[in-house]
């Protein structure tokens, strides 16, 4: 956890995924992050890109760099629970 709220930015640029502990972490830390727009990484990142797409990569990482995304966990963790529900509805 260390790492991750030391650094400036974390990057997860997979093809396929459905989640990202990695994602929760830096989103509880406050570090911006960037995701590949697969599985449920969307909801996570503080930005996305299409996977595979280097450039797009390149101009979100740059964009991030340019002007910082602010970090709202609540609204995020929201984002979360709101596309969970819709995916698999209330199972409570």
């Amino acid at each position: 956890a260390a790492a991750i709220a030391a650094a400036d930015l974390v990057v997860v640029p997979t093809d396929v995924a459905s989640q990202s502990g990695v994602l929760a972490v830096a989103r509880e830390l406050g570090t911006p992050t960037i995701a590949a727009n697969v599985g449920g990484l969307a909801e996570l990142a503080s930005r996305t890109f299409l996977a595979g797409d280097v450039a797009d990569l390149t101009r979100v990482i740059q964009a991030e760099f340019d002007e910082p995304s602010a970090i709202d966990a609540a609204a995020i963790e929201k984002n979360a629970v709101e596309s969970h529900l819709r995916a698999y509805g209330d199972s409570a």
